[in-house]
């Protein structure tokens, strides 16, 4: 079975989880909770994002797969019984005798190869749409029909029925017990029984039932138990059963079935990221989509976005996640958005990166709607508060950030820049801002630049974005909207509520001067 479910070919280098784009997005806090909900490690997963819209695709087909309910149920059953057989396995090793090490790694091996003939008899039935479960049933059925499977299932049917065959009787004398293969005659065993257990038990005959097994031996005061014991007369009355079962242990203590354990992980990684989208779609009443990968130079789009890890932390309450839309058409390379501050527009930026780089792991992302292109990808520079105490200066800091942004930017990155230079001058900073944007844009990239500067609108290829307000009021609205210009949204309320503008001032000089003259 030597496939993955995740990757067309050799895995792609694994970007590092202290890579700015993970703080920033809150990426590192989501792929944690979702690790919370999985037995199995996953969280290297997600450092691995898909450089091929034919990889990505191939993901998105599986998780359609799964979002089928018979789907989903199949593999979360076939999951939990492999976790629960590979505990077995592992405790085999760790048995009291190396007889009970043998017969639990039969136990176990064989009930192994029960769940891989159940699961490419219910893929069968199932019908999956997906080429990545197509291709598991494929090799599913490849190694079940392969020599060494089926000598292996030879064997451990045939040493099950041998073992199934052991049995014995014991004869207790005081301290004495003997093993036999036939029941020992006692010509007077039934009268004693039925003197001693008469009294109690209705019927006999469950003294002369056989045990159908013997229990894990154990060590009692550092000697042998007594069940061990009666192992070894076993040896002695059927020897040819215990050698096979011995050579069963030494020829298959290391056996794993090709590629079993990385199915099972990726299994998980895909169950349990479903788990976790659908719980928040649930709490919140939002939605999430598989996006649509386009080549770069189409529109792009998300209706209804949100960021993901909001959406986590308001799950259930009553505060309501607001959702907001974004665009990006052709020609246009960054949108410029400002308005006033705690406004939503970090939380905007937020669900665009997350947006993209969850696309490129072929996850579902917020939203009711979403058309992107792959991006190689997500770069941001975002303020860092707690860095002022450092020597350099927060501006030289930036200038460092960006110089080792502009050294992995390419066509199709996704830039997020938030609040850039806010340590300097406004003078300054547009100066800087200008020149950051420049060069992005000279690199064909695309992204959002948040600043108080609304003027960096005005460039070539910039789109203009305001953080709404309530109309009249001085209260966020959470919503980002395109706009013709930027300038005044929030100021203008501002003024309003505080009477400062123009015609305000020029009303309350006039009603002064009345007022003086009289």
């Amino acid at each position: 079975m030597p496939m993955s479910l995740l990757f067309l070919g050799q895995p792609p280098v694994a970007r590092p989880a202290t890579a700015s784009c993970f703080q920033d997005l809150n990426l590192n806090l989501i792929f944690e909770q979702i690790q919370q909900d999985c037995p199995v490690p996953i969280k290297d997963i997600f450092y691995q994002p898909l450089t091929t819209i034919e990889a990505v695709q191939r993901r998105q087909a599986i998780f359609r797969d799964l979002l089928r309910p018979a789907g989903y149920q199949l593999m979360a059953h076939f999951v939990t019984a492999a976790a629960e057989t590979a505990a077995k396995i592992k405790q085999a090793h760790h048995d009291w005798t190396a007889d009970q090490q043998a017969a639990d790694l039969l136990t176990a091996l064989y009930e192994q190869h029960e769940q891989l003939e159940k699961l490419t008899e219910a893929l069968a039935h199932f019908q999956p749409q997906s080429l990545g479960l197509q291709k598991l049933q494929a090799d599913l059925d490849t190694y079940l029909q392969a020599p060494a499977t089926q000598q292996l299932l030879t064997m451990m049917r045939t040493l099950t029925s041998a073992l199934v065959q052991v049995q014995f009787y014991l004869t207790i004398n005081g301290r004495y017990v003997r093993v036999t293969t036939n029941q020992l005659a006692a010509s007077n065993s039934a009268e004693v029984a039925t003197k001693l257990f008469g009294p109690i038990m209705t019927d006999l005959s469950e003294l002369y039932r056989p045990n159908a097994s013997i229990k894990t031996a154990e060590a009692v005061n550092g000697d042998t138990s007594l069940q061990a014991n009666i192992v070894v007369q076993l040896h002695k009355l059927y020897p040819a059963v215990f050698a096979q079962l011995t050579t069963f242990y030494q020829q298959y203590q290391q056996y794993t079935v090709p590629g079993y354990e990385q199915v099972v992980t990726e299994l998980n990684w895909y169950l349990a990221v479903q788990r976790y989208t659908q719980r928040l779609a649930r709490m919140n009443q939002l939605n999430f989509v598989l996006p649509t990968l386009v080549e770069l130079g189409a529109p792009e789009r998300i209706e209804a976005g949100f960021d993901l890890e909001l959406a986590y932390v308001q799950a259930g309450k009553q505060t309501a996640v607001v959702p907001n839309d974004y665009v990006l058409n052709p020609n246009e390379q960054f949108l410029i958005v400002a308005g006033p501050n705690q406004g939503g527009k970090t939380t905007y930026i937020r669900m665009i990166g997350q947006a993209y780089y969850l696309a490129a792991l072929g996850m579902p992302i917020p939203g009711s709607r979403a058309t992107l292109h792959l991006a190689s990808h997500v770069l941001t520079h975002f303020e860092r508060q707690e860095k002022a105490t450092q020597l350099t200066g927060l501006l030289q800091h930036d200038i460092e950030r960006l110089a080792a942004l502009y050294q992995t930017v390419d066509e199709h990155s996704i830039v997020l820049m938030n609040e850039l230079f806010s340590s300097t001058t406004t003078v300054d900073a547009e100066k800087l801002g200008q020149l950051v944007l420049t060069h992005l844009t000279a690199k064909q990239a695309h992204g959002v630049y948040v600043t108080f500067l609304e003027s960096l609108a005005k460039l070539p290829h910039m789109v203009p974005m305001q953080a709404q307000i309530i109309a009249g009021t001085t209260t966020r609205a959470y919503k980002i909207y395109r706009c013709s210009e930027t300038v005044g949204t929030y100021a203008t309320s501002l003024l309003n509520k505080y009477q400062l503008t123009t015609k305000a001032i020029e009303r309350r000089l006039k009603h002064a001067s009345q007022s003086n003259h009289a």
